[in-house]
């Protein structure tokens, strides 16, 4: 069991900062996230000065989006990644600095083009020629130039769950890395008027561990711009984008690398690959979100039914489920947790925390030690503040939950709770 960032136990308690989570419980009801401020303001400046003042870190919008994390990530001066219409305009509203936006997907719509052009992003990230050819077709329209990153395929196996790989053969992300299709593209839009491609982008999944890994993306992608400076010295690419997928803790079967490590890793090989071959050091980008959000979320449960099945195992139904984190049921991620005020008490109670939904694939945490439950205790679960909110659902009419900032031992709701009325706002009869 691992604490992080302000939370803390004293007597039979679990606090954030000088705050009883059971207190939090009450006054905004469960089930609900926490987000502990002062954690990600640390993280952000340990991925600063490990990555260097003139490089860039991007925070990758999906892991967790909300008004207020805009407005944290303009007061910290950070890039931000988008991947929709909808985080864009999230950024859009609460006054981003839209250069500052690099704008993913693999598969954007016209529309979402168009209001990437319209809002004059920073950077578009285009998986395919067809991309390209559309951004062309409406800078033109919109006399605007933008600046493109070029996302390849550097086929690497990242050693992580296939459906966050991202970067092996077999994939519906980036262009493939084949030299002489990359450079005919590069041809193609060398001098256009309306669309810079200015870098290559790439990013070899998440929750990876391993340093090998990323240092093999590395060296892939600086031996790809050595290559293309070889064939064609009119060609200059100035940026690298290497992507994120840097893995936290979340139970004690992971060994996550720390921020300076990894991130001092891939600065050291980047200069090591580009003295190597006598190169400019490019600018780089790199695209945390988990690592700098993860382990600052925290969501409280209220316990109910707890069902004991005789020499077969036992459950621990809480308020909430799948709904609020559908990690566990889509991917068998882990967890840990324990009830909140009991939190001095020996874990000794073995069971599985299942959530609410009519769904047998509804658990929480498998095999779980808690204190002895009891209806009405609270149960905190840790490390959920990555991909937990953003992947939240009405699955049985159930309501999305609130979430709670941490800042300096004051707590303020930055996203209410969904009301029943909310879940038909939008019927038409």
């Amino acid at each position: 069991m691992k604490l992080h960032g302000s939370l803390n136990i004293r007597g039979n308690d679990l606090f954030i900062g000088d705050i009883k989570l059971h207190d939090v419980a009450k006054e905004f009801k469960t089930p609900c996230y926490i987000m502990d401020e002062n954690l990600i303001r640390d993280n952000i400046s340990r991925f600063k000065k490990s990555f260097g003042e003139n490089n860039v870190i991007v925070y990758a919008g999906k892991t967790f989006l909300n008004s207020y994390m805009v407005k944290l990530l303009k007061s910290e001066n950070m890039y931000l990644d988008v991947v929709s219409s909808g985080e864009l305009f999230i950024a859009h509203s609460n006054g981003f600095n839209m250069e500052n936006i690099v704008f993913h997907g693999s598969n954007k719509t016209p529309e979402e083009i168009k209001m990437g052009i319209e809002f004059s992003v920073g950077r578009f990230v285009c998986d395919s020629l067809e991309e390209i050819t559309l951004i062309e077709k409406f800078s033109k329209e919109l006399n605007k130039k933008m600046k493109i990153f070029l996302r390849i395929n550097p086929g690497i196996d990242a050693h992580t769950h296939e459906y966050i790989k991202t970067a092996c053969i077999d994939s519906k992300f980036g262009i493939s890395k084949d030299l002489n299709k990359i450079i005919s593209i590069l041809d193609k839009y060398k001098d256009n008027e309306n669309i810079e491609i200015i870098g290559l982008h790439s990013h070899i999944g998440s929750q990876i561990f391993s340093k090998e890994a990323f240092i093999d993306e590395v060296d892939e992608m600086i031996y790809l711009l050595k290559e293309i400076k070889t064939k064609r010295e009119d060609i200059n690419l100035l940026e690298l984008n290497l992507g994120g997928g840097f893995g936290i803790y979340y139970t004690e079967e992971d060994s996550p690398t720390s921020i300076e490590e990894q991130v001092g890793s891939i600065v050291d090989r980047v200069k090591y690959n580009c003295e190597k071959f006598n190169m400019k050091i490019p600018k780089l980008y790199i695209e945390p979100g988990r690592s700098i959000v993860g382990n600052a979320g925290t969501t409280l449960y209220e316990i109910g039914v707890i069902k004991e099945i005789s020499g077969i195992r036992n459950y621990v139904s809480v308020d909430g489920g799948m709904t609020d984190n559908i990690r566990p049921a889509l991917y068998d991620a882990k967890y840990e947790c324990l009830i909140v005020n009991k939190a001095s008490f020996e874990r000794n109670y073995k069971c599985t925390i299942s959530g609410k939904c009519c769904e047998s694939g509804d658990v929480i945490v498998k095999d779980a030690l808690i204190q002895e439950p009891r209806r009405g205790d609270i149960l905190g679960v840790f490390s959920t503040g990555a991909y937990c909110h953003s992947m939240s659902s009405n699955y049985n009419k159930l309501l999305k939950i609130p979430i709670i900032f941490f800042k300096d031992n004051e707590l303020k709701l930055t996203t209410r709770r969904e009301t029943l009325e909310d879940l038909i706002k939008l019927d038409i009869l």
